[in-house]
């Protein structure tokens, strides 16, 4: 998928030197450093994540109306109705990073050419948002997938199912919003859910996004302490 920013909310200064950093103003108004990527976790909240990932556009090639990463992680949830609620709440944050990520591809090419040269040519970009995401993981007090599969919470099938529901929820929005003749490997290759899916805006987007995760938080946290009392 290709991403553009839509968002004047973010700021980003870098600092002009070989290890760049980048800091922001988030929607709510709390600063956050983003690179390099420390342990800081009080500047991240559902609400910013929520909002951040409305301003996010994916498919921008769609003749139709922008359609955002948080409608798209909604769908993604929505679409494991028959998986247990901590699934869904790991597929509902599957793309979390591009909420504050998402916007910046001038301070993360910066970023990225700093950490691969540190890297010695590892991918700067998967480091990036990997370490991003296990930040976003701690400040929302939950378990990164990696941590959660090693624990057996959530399973290599259920990480499949994930990634499954992805693959189908792509070769829909292609095929709904008008993408298909740009990027057939997933409309092809894989059978599209059986409904159309209307973009919602922004706003909307973000409050189902905000919405869906405050239940499934819920939900999955009852599931959690009843079966795994011990993490």
């Amino acid at each position: 998928m290709k991403m553009i920013s839509c968002s004047a909310d973010l700021q980003i200064t870098a600092a002009d030197n070989d290890f760049s950093q980048c800091t922001t103003s988030t929607y709510s108004g709390l600063h956050i450093t983003l690179w390099p990527c420390d342990d800081e976790t009080e500047s991240i909240s559902p609400r910013d994540i929520a909002k951040h990932l409305s301003k996010v556009v994916y498919f921008p090639e769609s003749v139709h109306s922008p359609f955002s990463a948080a409608q798209y992680a909604v769908e993604l949830a929505n679409s494991l109705k028959n998986a247990s609620s901590h699934v869904r709440l790991y597929a509902l944050l599957r793309n979390v990073h591009e909420a504050y990520l998402g916007h910046i591809s001038s301070a993360v090419r910066a970023a990225e050419k700093s950490m691969a040269s540190q890297r010695n040519g590892e991918d700067g970009r998967d480091a990036l948002e990997s370490a991003f995401s296990a930040r976003i993981f701690k400040a929302l007090n939950l378990l990164t997938p990696q941590a959660a599969s090693e624990r057996n919470l959530i399973t290599t099938e259920n990480l499949a199912a994930i990634e499954h529901a992805r693959q189908r929820l792509d070769s829909t929005l292609e095929r709904d919003l008008g993408v298909y003749i740009h990027k057939q490997n997933h409309a092809v290759n894989f059978m599209p859910l059986p409904r159309f899916i209307v973009p919602l805006r922004w706003d909307r987007a973000s409050d189902k996004y905000l919405h869906s995760y405050q239940r499934l938080v819920l939900d999955s946290r009852k599931i959690i302490s009843e079966k795994y009392s011990d993490i």
